[in-house]
C-alpha cells in the first residue's frame, strides 16, 4: 500500500513541476537482437520510469531517423553508400548477420543517431531542462570512414556537426565512460580543438595520443573503489582544461559486475554514484545523456536505476532475472511441505511411524536414503517439478524421468536423473558434499555438475564447450537455484565450486567470488585477456597455456575455490574494501606481465586479436572474432569438475 501511495504521488508531481530532464525515444529503436545486446533495453527503461511515476509522457521526445546529409558531414558518402550490404555488416556486427537484419540494423542506427542530434538541439534549449537523455545511441567505436564493433555511424561526431551546422560554436567535451575506449570518437575529434574528448576504459584500443584528449586506460578487474578514485582523480582536471558549454555523457553500463561482456566489477551502488558525481560536477551545464554499452537482460536495470534518481530523486535497487528468480524459489520453498521432502512417499499408507519409532534402531534396517540428511528421493523428485526443472525437460522432448540417489558414493552424495525410457539417456548428474575448510562457514561443495541433452546437437552459436560431449539442457540457472535455496533452508553459509574449466567460472562470475583475491584478479585478467574470443575458444587457450605473456611464459587457466555466498556474514567477507584492494593490486602485477601486449583480445603465437588491428582486416575475419563475443549467454550449461568414479 505504501508502494502505491508514493508512486502516485512521483506521477502526480511529475506532471505538475518543471522536468528535471527529458528523454528521447523511438519504436524503432527496438532493433533485430544481436546476442546479448538487449533490443528492448531503451522501451523497459522508458517503461519503468513511467510506471513507477518518475516522468510522465510528456517528457518524452520523439526523434526524426538522420539524413543521408546529416551522416555524410562525418561518414564519406562511399562509406555511406555501402553500410547495408553484409560484408560491412559483417565487420560491424560479425558473422550470421542476414541481409535483412543488417538493413534493420542500419534503419535502426539511423534512428538512434537522429536521438543524439534531437537530444543535442533539446538541450541547448532555453524552455526546457539542461540534461537530455537518449534512450541508445553511444556509437563511439565507428569512425569517419567506416563502422566497427557493433557501431555503424558515430552518433555523436554527427549530432556535433549538426549543431555546427545551424552555428553553435561554443566548446564541447565527450565524457566516454564505458568499459571500452572511445576509439572512434578520439580519432574523429584528434584535429578538432573546440571537442574535448575524455574516456575512462579497461584497455586502449588504439594508443595514439591526441591534444584535445584525455585518455585513460584503467586494466582489468576494476571495482566501485578504484574505479571512483580514478573518476574523481581525472575528470574535475578535464572540465577544467575543455572549458566546455555542452558535455556529452557516453554513460556504458557494461562496466556493472554482471554485464554478460564486461571485466569489470562495479556494483549498482558503484554505478549510481559514477552517474552522480558526473552530473554534480557538470552542474548547469547543457548535457546530452547516452545509453552506450551494456549486454545482456539486465543491462537497463542501471541506467533505469541512474535516471529515476536524476529525474524524480528516487532510488531503490531494482532486481536482476536471477535475483526476481530466486524470490520465485523462494516463494516456491516456502510452500513445499516439509513432509513431502523428508518423507520417503513410496507408501500413501504410510503415517509417518516407522519400525524404528517403536522400537529403535533395527539390526540390518536401513532406512531411507537423505541426500544431505533432508531429502528423500521422493522429496527431491517433488522438488525438481515444483521449481519446474522436470517440466523444462520434458519440454525437449524427453517423457517420463527417473531419479536416482546414492548418498554413500565415493566421492559424494549422487543423485542423477535419466529418462525412463529403453535409451536411458543421463540428463542431470551432481554430487554434493559437505566441507568446513573455509572456517567459519559452513559450505555446501557442489563436487561435479553435469546437464546435457544427449538428442540435441550442437550448433555454430551454440558449439560445444570444453568438456561437453552433449549440449547443455538450459536449465543450470534453476538447478543452481535449487542448490542455493537447500542452503538456505539447511543453513549453509554458501555454495562452492572448483570450476574446471574457465567457461564454468565465467557463467558463475555475477554472483560468485574467488575466495584468494589473487585467483579472483587471475581470473579478471583473463576476462581482459580473452574480451574478443568465443567462450570454448577462451577456455581452449587458457587450459592448454597458448597464451603467453612478455616473457613467453604460458598464462593458463588455474582451478581453484569459487563460492556463491548466501548468508549475510559470508557476503560480507568478499564486500569488504580489504578485499577488493587487494584484488586490484593482484591484478595490477598481472597487467604488469603483459605491458607490451595489446589488450583485449591478445592471442600469442596466433596472431593479434586486438580490435584495432582488426579494423584493417577483411571483414569476414573482423566481423568473425567480433561475432563471438556474443556466443557467451547462448550457453548455459557446463562441466564443473571430474566425473565421479563409478
Amino acid at each position: 500500500m505504501f508502494d502505491r501511495i508514493q508512486r502516485q504521488l512521483r506521477r502526480t508531481r511529475a506532471q505538475l513541476r518543471f522536468p528535471r530532464a527529458l528523454l528521447v525515444y523511438h519504436p524503432q529503436y527496438e532493433g533485430p537482437a544481436v546476442g546479448p545486446a538487449d533490443p528492448h533495453r531503451g522501451r523497459k527503461i522508458l517503461d519503468y520510469l513511467l510506471a513507477e511515476g518518475c516522468i510522465s509522457k510528456r517528457h518524452v521526445l520523439m526523434p526524426r531517423w538522420a539524413a543521408i546529409d546529416q551522416l555524410k558531414r562525418v561518414h564519406p558518402l562511399t562509406y555511406l553508400s555501402s553500410v547495408a550490404q553484409p560484408e560491412q555488416i559483417r565487420r560491424v556486427f560479425g558473422q550470421g548477420v542476414s541481409s535483412e537484419d543488417a538493413e534493420r540494423h542500419v534503419e535502426q542506427q539511423r534512428w538512434m543517431v537522429g536521438g543524439t542530434i534531437r537530444a543535442a538541439r533539446a538541450s541547448l534549449s532555453l524552455l526546457g531542462p539542461k540534461t537530455v537523455v537518449n534512450l541508445g545511441g553511444g556509437f563511439h567505436h565507428a569512425y569517419a570512414d567506416g563502422g566497427y564493433a557493433f557501431c555503424v555511424f558515430n552518433d555523436v561526431a554527427v549530432a556535433i556537426a549538426h549543431l555546427r551546422q545551424e552555428g553553435y560554436r561554443h566548446k564541447i567535451l565527450v565524457i566516454d565512460l564505458d568499459l571500452h575506449q572511445g576509439d572512434g570518437t578520439r580519432e574523429i575529434f584528434a584535429a578538432d580543438d573546440s571537442v574535448f574528448t575524455f574516456s575512462l576504459h579497461a584497455e586502449n584500443w588504439t594508443e595514439q595520443e591526441f591534444d584535445g584528449d584525455r585518455n585513460v586506460a584503467l586494466g582489468p578487474g576494476i571495482d566501485d573503489a578504484s574505479y571512483l578514485a580514478a573518476l574523481r582523480d581525472e575528470l574535475p582536471a578535464v572540465l577544467e582544461r575543455a572549458q566546455p558549454q555542452l558535455v556529452f555523457y557516453v554513460a556504458g553500463v557494461d562496466v556493472a559486475a554482471d554485464d554478460q561482456l564486461g571485466g569489470w566489477r562495479l556494483s549498482p551502488n558503484g554505478i549510481l554514484r559514477r552517474d552522480r558525481y558526473v552530473l554534480s560536477l557538470i552542474g548547469k551545464l547543457s548535457c546530452v545523456w547516452l545509453l552506450a554499452g551494456g549486454y545482456g537482460p539486465d543491462a537497463w536495470r542501471h541506467s533505469a536505476r541512474s535516471l529515476a534518481d536524476l529525474t524524480a530523486s528516487w532510488d531503490a535497487p531494482i532486481p536482476t532475472l536471477a535475483q526476481r528468480d530466486i524470490e520465485l524459489m523462494r516463494e516456491v520453498k516456502g510452500k513445499l511441505n516439509i513432509g513431502e521432502l523428508v518423507e520417503d512417499g513410496s507408501d500413501p499408507d504410510d503415517f509417518g511411524i516407522r519400525p524404528e519409532d517403536l522400537f529403535g534402531p533395527l539390526a540390518g534396517h536401513i532406512g531411507p536414503q537423505k541426500l544431505l540428511g533432508f531429502y528423500t528421493k521422493y522429496g527431491l523428485e517433488c522438488a525438481f517439478e515444483a521449481y519446474g526443472v522436470f517440466e523444462h525437460i520434458r519440454s525437449l522432448g524427453y517423457g517420463r524421468l527417473e531419479l536416482e540417489l546414492d548418498t554413500n558414493h565415493s566421492t559424494g552424495q549422487l543423485l542423477r536423473i535419466r529418462s525412463a525410457d529403453a535409451r536411458e539417456d543421463l540428463l542431470v548428474e551432481l554430487v554434493l558434499d559437505e566441507r568446513l575448510d573455509m572456517p567459519p562457514f559452513r559450505l555446501l561443495w557442489l563436487e561435479w555438475l553435469l546437464l546435457q541433452n544427449p538428442r540435441g546437437r550442437a550448433t555454430p552459436t551454440r558449439p560445444l564447450l570444453p568438456g561437453q560431449k552433449y549440449p547443455g539442457l538450459g536449465c543450470l540457472h534453476r538447478v543452481i537455484g535449487m542448490i542455493l535455496m537447500a542452503c538456505e533452508r539447511l543453513g549453509y553459509d554458501g555454495m562452492a565450486f572448483h570450476p574446471g574449466h574457465y567457461h564454468t567460472a565465467l557463467f558463475s562470475k555475477a554472483e560468485g567470488v574467488f575466495a584468494e583475491p589473487e585467483i579472483e584478479a587471475r581470473f579478471r585478467f583473463s576476462e581482459a585477456l580473452t574480451a574478443d574470443l568465443s567462450v570454448a575458444e577462451a577456455s581452449s587457450l587458457l587450459a592448454e597455456g597458448l597464451i603467453l605473456d612478455d616473457q613467453a611464459e604460458p598464462f593458463k587457466w588455474q582451478p581453484a575455490r569459487m563460492v556463491l555466498p548466501v548468508s549475510e556474514r559470508l557476503k560480507a567477507r568478499f564486500s569488504r574494501p580489504v578485499f577488493g584492494e587487494q584484488v586490484a593490486r593482484e591484478a595490477r602485477r598481472l597487467r604488469a606481465r603483459f605491458a607490451s601486449r595489446s589488450l583485449p583480445g591478445f592471442r600469442a603465437g596466433m596472431g593479434s586479436g586486438s580490435m584495432a588491428q582488426q579494423r584493417s582486416m577483411p571483414p569476414e575475419q573482423a566481423g568473425e572474432s567480433s561475432a563471438r563475443r556474443w556466443q557467451r549467454l547462448s550457453m548455459r550449461d557446463a562441466v564443473f569438475d571430474a566425473p565421479p568414479e563409478e
